[in-house]
């Protein structure tokens, strides 16, 4: 079964999947660095040699051209300088983007920027750095017809040269205005030549997989630690949520106590109900059962009980249990009263 994606690639499709990553990803860094430290240009260094317009390849600073290379000898990595007759170049106005982003739009774009058709010449950008407030970026662009970039390439190759780049020279600094190379390397006529700036890269890529897959391990094994602290340290906390369950509920308890003992104080309702008695009555019964208070006893003549309690405030209701229609004798009056505890019960 086919799906359709990645999982059906081959290694070779794979691998150059990678490097396009790799690339892309470089770019990236490249463009977020500030424009003095950006590396727009590639610096020409190492064997250089140019060619002549009499189809010729001469090493820079030697007048003989060079000859073809004897069989089973390899290929040295040169740059390719060529003269700018050669080429094409116009000033024009492109949107602010990556180099390899106006590489790309130029191409696509080839018919209307150059008197070339489409996919008969190859081209590049070279941006001066200046953005205007509408976003256009002041660039120039070479281009050079594919059979004269491919005629450059075959007599490099005939030479015993691996060009890393192809293209004109900056006349004040030593690197590269244009190159033609990255458009043959894309067709499939070119294939990159390593350099040891490479071998370096890849090492720092795996020097950094390595340094990220460190820290995951090193995070996986302190969270395995740590789980097995906290596994180790089960039994103690189970205690401890245990005990503090027990502390709760004797809290509870405590407080439902304290809480029945100011509802249900017999000594602080006696000692209430004392001061609110008012002088003259002599009481024969007291019941209390916490929420009821029933009061008997004699009274004299001019003495109110019912008004009193009412009076003092800790009393819901108070009323008299018998009509007091009993004769008055020598002890005095008989009263019978029963009372509710309310809000303003003494403590």
């Amino acid at each position: 079964m086919k799906t359709g994606t990645l999982l059906d690639a081959d290694m070779t499709t794979l691998v150059q999947v990678s490097k396009d990553g790799a690339r892309w990803w470089i770019d990236e860094l490249n463009a977020m660095l500030p424009g003095w430290a950006r590396r727009e240009r590639k610096a020409i260094s190492g064997l250089v040699a140019v060619y002549g317009a009499d189809g010729n390849l001469r090493v820079e600073g030697d007048s003989a051209p060079l000859g073809p290379i004897g069989e089973g000898q390899a290929l040295r990595p040169a740059t390719i300088l060529i003269p700018e007759s050669l080429c094409l170049v116009r000033q024009v106005a492109l949107p602010a983007m990556r180099r390899t982003d106006m590489r790309k739009l130029v191409m696509l774009d080839l018919d209307r920027l150059m008197p070339f058709a489409i996919d008969s010449a190859y081209a590049d950008v070279s941006p001066t750095g200046t953005v205007s407030a509408d976003g256009k970026a002041d660039a120039a662009i070479a281009a050079l017809p594919k059979a004269q970039m491919k005629a450059i390439y075959a007599a490099a190759t005939d030479a015993g040269l691996a060009p890393r780049a192809i293209g004109i020279a900056d006349g004040d600094d030593a690197s590269l205005r244009f190159d033609f190379l990255p458009g043959l390397i894309d067709d499939g006529l070119a294939t990159p030549t390593r350099s040891g700036a490479t071998f370096w890269w890849w090492l720092l890529a795996a020097l950094f997989a390595f340094n990220v897959g460190a820290l995951i391990f090193r995070d996986v094994q302190s969270v395995s630690q740590l789980a097995a602290l906290v596994e180790s340290q089960q039994p103690t906390a189970n205690a401890a949520r245990r005990l503090a369950l027990r502390i709760a509920n004797e809290e509870g308890l405590r407080g439902e106590l304290l809480a029945r003992r100011e509802r249900d104080n017999a000594l602080a309702a006696l000692a209430f109900v004392t001061r609110s008695v008012p002088s003259g009555v002599w009481i024969q019964r007291y019941s209390w059962n916490g929420e009821t208070l029933r009061l008997s006893g004699y009274k004299q003549g001019n003495v109110d009980v019912v008004a009193a309690l009412r009076k003092s405030g800790g009393f819901a209701s108070v009323r008299a249990s018998t009509s007091d229609v009993a004769a008055e004798s020598v002890t005095g009056q008989p009263f019978d009263v029963t009372a509710e505890w309310g809000r303003g019960r003494a403590k």
